[in-house]
C-alpha cells in the first residue's frame, strides 16, 4: 500500500523538477540593454535562435513600438531576424542572420561621416550603418546625406536600402575616393578655388554651390567647362544632384585628370617612381623634347609650339584614348585638339610656364553636323594671360607653321570660340598683340599699306608675316595676285606667299632683303 502512494509523489516531483529546470535555463531580461547583451552572447556562440523572457515594461514599450525587437537585435549584430512575442512575455527568436559585412552604430551626422570614412579607408564593398532614431527618420527624409557620403569618401554605389524596423542604412558595390567638399557662392570664387583642384591629389571632388550658381553651370554642359576652364586638367565623369545644387567629379574608369596634370603632380610631389608605366614613358620623352629649349618665357613657348607643330599629326580615333592626351601626341605623334592642348601644357609646365587648358565650342566649324567642342591653352606671360591654340597653328598639308593663334587676347578667342569668359583668370590679355606676335600680323584692307608693313618686319629680324585681309581684298587677291609681288619688290623684300581660306590669311614667308 506505500509502495503505491510513493512512487506517484517520486514522479510528480521529477515533473516539477524538470519543468523549474527549464523554466531557469529561459533567460529573463529587464532591460534593452540586457537584451542586446544577451543577443550578442547568442551571435557570438554562433546560435540562430533563442528564446527569452522579457519585464512588464518592456512589454509595454513593444505595445506601443513593435519594431523594437528589430532595432535592438540589429545593435546586436543581427540583419535580420524573426521573432514570436507571446503574452505571457515569452519572446521566441529565430533565423537569426548576423551582418556578413562591416556595421557601424552612429547617432550624429558627425559619427556618420566617420564611419563612412572608415569604410573608404577599408574600401568595404558593402556596408551598414545603424541610427538612432531621430537621425535615421532625419537622413532618410533628407537628400542631404549624400553630402554626408561624400564627405566621408563614398562617391558612387550601385546597391543601396533602407530597413525602418532595423533602422538601417545599408549599401552596396560601393566606390570611394579621397575627395574634398567645396562650399562655394559665385561662379569666380568657384573658379578660383577650383583653378588649384587638381595639385591638392584627389580622385573625386564635390562642389555644392548657391542655386543660381549651380543652374549656370549645370545649363548646356556648363559644368564640365567650368572644370576645364578654371582647373585646367579635370576630363573624368560628373554627377549632378539638383536637390543639393552639388556637382560631384569622380573617377571615371582612369583618373578624373588629364596625364599632362598627374605628370606635373608627381614631379613636384617627387613621386615619379609612382607614375604607370605609360605616364613615365611619356615623362621620359617630354623631358627629351624640352631638354634644348631656352630662353625667356615666351621664346621657351614658342620653341614647344612649333616642337608640336612638327611632332603631331592631327588624328581622331576613336578606337583609342591615346589621342585624348599628350601620350598621343608626345609617344605616338598622333592626337586630337585635347592631346595638343594636353602636351603644350605639359611642355610648358617642365619649362616653368604656368599654362591653363580651356575648353569651348568652335563658333565657325570647319567640319558641320560634327562635335563644336575645342581645346586650346592659356599661358601666362608678363603678368597676363594669353591664349594659345596649337591643333590650329598646325598646318594641314606641309606649310609652314602659324602663329595667329599664339599669344591671343580675349578679343581674338571671342571672335573664334564660345567660352565661359567668367571662369578665366581675372588678369587677361584684353586685345591681342598683333605686332608683338611671333610672326607678326597686319590688319590689311588696301595694298598701298602692305610695302610698310614688310619692311616693318624684316626691321624687326622676322621671316614671316601674317595678313589678315578684309574679305574683299582678300576676294580680289585670290583672283589676281599680282600686287603681292609688287609690294614685296616695291619694299625691297624677296619672299614667298601662302594663304588660308578659312580666316582670310595672308601668310609672307621667307622673307629676307633683296640681293642679301
Amino acid at each position: 500500500m506505500m509502495q503505491r502512494v510513493i512512487i506517484p509523489a517520486v514522479c510528480i516531483l521529477l515533473f516539477l523538477l524538470l519543468f523549474t529546470s527549464a523554466a531557469l535555463a529561459e533567460d529573463a531580461v529587464n532591460s534593452w540593454d540586457e537584451m542586446k547583451s544577451l543577443l550578442a552572447r547568442t551571435r557570438e556562440q554562433n546560435k540562430a535562435e533563442v528564446t527569452f523572457t522579457i519585464s512588464g515594461d518592456m512589454m509595454r514599450d513593444l505595445e506601443s513600438d513593435p519594431m523594437l525587437v528589430y532595432y535592438h537585435a540589429a545593435r546586436a549584430g543581427f540583419q535580420s531576424v524573426k521573432y514570436t512575442r507571446w503574452s505571457n512575455g515569452k519572446i521566441e527568436m529565430s533565423e537569426m542572420t548576423p551582418f556578413s559585412y562591416p556595421y557601424r552604430i552612429v547617432e550624429s551626422e558627425e559619427e556618420f561621416v566617420s564611419a563612412v570614412r572608415e569604410m573608404c579607408e577599408s574600401r568595404a564593398d558593402t556596408f551598414a550603418l545603424l541610427a538612432e532614431h531621430s537621425l535615421y527618420a532625419r537622413l532618410k527624409a533628407d537628400s542631404s546625406r549624400r553630402i554626408l557620403f561624400l564627405k566621408g569618401g563614398l562617391y558612387h554605389f550601385d546597391r543601396g536600402y533602407v530597413n525602418d524596423g532595423y533602422c538601417s542604412m545599408v549599401y552596396g558595390s560601393c566606390s570611394y575616393a579621397d575627395g574634398e567638399v567645396l562650399y562655394l557662392n559665385g561662379l569666380k570664387q568657384a573658379s578660383d578655388v577650383m583653378a588649384n583642384i587638381g595639385f591638392r591629389g584627389y580622385d573625386a571632388f564635390a562642389i555644392v554651390l548657391d542655386p543660381e550658381t549651380y543652374q549656370l553651370l549645370k545649363a548646356n554642359d556648363g559644368k564640365k567647362r567650368l572644370a576645364l576652364n578654371a582647373s585646367g586638367s579635370i576630363r573624368g565623369g560628373s554627377t549632378c544632384y539638383d536637390e543639393l545644387n552639388t556637382i560631384v567629379y569622380y573617377k571615371d574608369g582612369e583618373s578624373i585628370y588629364y596625364p599632362g596634370l598627374l605628370i606635373i603632380r608627381a614631379v613636384q610631389a617627387g613621386t615619379e617612381d609612382n607614375l604607370p608605366p605609360r605616364l613615365e614613358e611619356t615623362l621620359a620623352a617630354a623631358r627629351n623634347m624640352v631638354s634644348g629649349i631656352t630662353g625667356t618665357p615666351e621664346e621657351m613657348a614658342v620653341s614647344i609650339h612649333d616642337l608640336l607643330c612638327r611632332h603631331v599629326q592631327y588624328e581622331i580615333d576613336d578606337n583609342s584614348e591615346e589621342d585624348d592626351s599628350c601620350i598621343g601626341a608626345i609617344l605616338n605623334g598622333r592626337a586630337n585638339c585635347d592631346g595638343y592642348a594636353d602636351a603644350f601644357y605639359l611642355l610648358c609646365r617642365l619649362k616653368g610656364i604656368e599654362t591653363r587648358m580651356i575648353i569651348g565650342e568652335l563658333i565657325d566649324n570647319p567640319n558641320p553636323g560634327s562635335d563644336p567642342t575645342h581645346m586650346w591653352n592659356l599661358i601666362l606671360l608678363d603678368g597676363l594671360w594669353r591664349g594659345v591654340d596649337v591643333t590650329w597653328d598646325d598646318p594641314d598639308r606641309g606649310d609652314e607653321i602659324q602663329y595667329h593663334q599664339f599669344n591671343m587676347g580675349l578679343d581674338r578667342m571671342k571672335e573664334k570660340f564660345i567660352f565661359e569668359a567668367d571662369c578665366l583668370p581675372e588678369n587677361m590679355l584684353d586685345r591681342t598683340d598683333l605686332a608683338g606676335l611671333p610672326v607678326p600680323e597686319y590688319p590689311l584692307s588696301d595694298w598701298r599699306d602692305l610695302p610698310g608693313y614688310i619692311r616693318q618686319a624684316v626691321s624687326a629680324g622676322k621671316t614671316q608675316m601674317i595678313l589678315r585681309m578684309s574679305e574683299a581684298l582678300y576676294r580680289d587677291f585670290r583672283q589676281d595676285s599680282t600686287p603681292v609681288w609688287d609690294c614685296l619688290k616695291q619694299a625691297g623684300v624677296a619672299g614667298s606667299a601662302g594663304h588660308i581660306d578659312r580666316d582670310c590669311l595672308l601668310v609672307l614667308s621667307n622673307l629676307a632683303w633683296s640681293g642679301r
